[in-house]
């Protein structure tokens, strides 16, 4: 017989994280800046990622890395 411990699950809700996105940046009034820590235990930074862009509506509050050069300020 063995005593596992009880398992954990965690559940991201990427429509929240755009949702809250979009409300903070509404509160705040100007861009923002994610920070969204690495996938160490894989619950999606990619996805996690596309959702916060996904509530930043012109590519000007896009981080640099998405644009077409290194920081480029957008055109």
């Amino acid at each position: 017989m063995t005593d596992a411990a009880p398992r954990a699950e965690v559940i991201v809700d990427l429509d929240a994280i755009a949702a809250n996105t979009a409300t903070l940046r509404e509160h705040v009034g100007r861009p923002l800046m994610a920070v969204v820590k690495a996938d160490g235990y894989g619950h999606g930074l990619v996805p996690a990622a596309r959702a916060v862009l996904a509530a930043a509506p012109t590519p000007s509050e896009w981080p640099c890395w998405t644009r077409p050069s290194p920081c480029a300020p957008p055109a």
